[in-house]
């Protein structure tokens, strides 16, 4: 019987690819962009833009990579091998977007910035927080997970539904017919005395119940 590493067992690489994704997903909860709107006729308060409004996909890639994590621990080892292909392609995913916003936050803005204004291409400023730079760190501690899971995931069993054993009913089943006579039939029961004799008296011309 293989034992499995310690870097391999199930509860650890599961719970870094749930923190992983935990990571990301609160990383989106956070202000990725700070907007400096211009002055209008109507004064407008400076924009503070959320990742999940800044980079949707951030959000539905970690959520995705969550439900793969949750789902490894029940595969079998050819949907696990799936499951890792997918949670990596989700964490190369969330990188590529959150590096997006850093390169271009002004892009990333826009809608956001028309929506408060009604003005598409202003000149209004667009900074950074740290946050994006924490989905992109995120992204690939995710990408690093998915990897162990690919690795680790040829130790694991698959949890298997309780079976209903047979045994007991076949049992049950092949007795409920009379004795067992040894070459797998079972015998009929046989009648009672009592009743023979009233046939018996019947036959005879008597009544058995006088």
């Amino acid at each position: 019987m293989n034992r499995t590493p310690a870097w391999a067992r199930k509860s650890r690489v599961v719970l870094l690819t749930i923190v992983s994704a935990g990571i990301v997903f609160a990383s989106t909860t956070q202000t990725w962009l700070h907007v400096d709107l211009p002055e209008q006729a109507v004064p407008t308060e400076d924009l503070a833009i959320p990742g999940s409004d800044a980079a949707t996909a951030v959000t539905a890639l970690a959520l995705v990579a969550l439900a793969g994590a949750i789902a490894s621990t029940i595969a079998g080892r050819v949907l696990r091998t799936v499951i890792g292909v997918i949670i990596f392609a989700a964490a190369g995913g969330i990188i590529a977007s959150a590096l997006a916003v850093t390169v271009n936050p002004a892009s990333a803005a826009e809608s956001e910035i028309a929506e408060a204004i009604g003005i598409i291409g202003s000149s209004a400023r667009t900074t950074v927080t740290v946050f994006p730079a924490i989905g992109v760190a995120g992204g690939g501690l995710l990408a690093f997970s998915a990897v162990v899971v690919l690795a680790a995931g040829r130790y694991w069993t698959s949890s298997k539904r309780f079976e209903t054993s047979t045994t007991g009913t076949t049992g049950k089943a092949d007795g409920a017919g009379g004795p067992d006579t040894g070459d797998g039939s079972a015998t009929e029961p046989e009648p009672d005395v009592d009743e023979i004799e009233s046939w018996d008296q019947l036959s005879r011309g008597s009544d058995p119940t006088g």
